[in-house]
């Protein structure tokens, strides 16, 4: 099975992330859920998937995480890196940035 590796993140990172995905799957899958009712079923699997994943890595309580996922697990999370929200803050706008373009560039890489 095919991985991408997202590497040294950090503690605050990994909880930006969680609480990114569970905004963009509550405020934005769910409004497509009428319109791309499969996709948004895969997507809202998908996140809450890897909820767990992430909470086990900050369990852990480590100072700088490397994070492997599956393809669909990094594509789901560039789709919510991707989804502007204006209410970011800079340390979130910062995180989304550094995750969009890493996961975009390996992404790209498998094809």
């Amino acid at each position: 099975m095919t991985k991408v590796t997202v590497k040294n993140l950090h503690f605050k990172d990994l909880e930006v992330l969680q609480i990114e995905l569970d905004i963009f799957n509550k405020y934005v899958a769910i409004k497509e859920l009428t319109t791309d009712f499969l996709n948004t079923i895969i997507t809202f699997d998908i996140v809450n998937s890897l909820y767990f994943v992430l909470r086990n890595k900050i369990e852990q309580s480590q100072e700088v995480y490397n994070i492997s996922f599956t393809v669909s697990q990094a594509a789901t999370i560039l789709k919510c890196c991707n989804f502007h929200r204006a209410d970011r803050d800079l340390y979130t706008k910062h995180v989304t940035t550094k995750l969009r373009i890493d996961l975009d560039k390996q992404l790209k890489d498998l094809v």
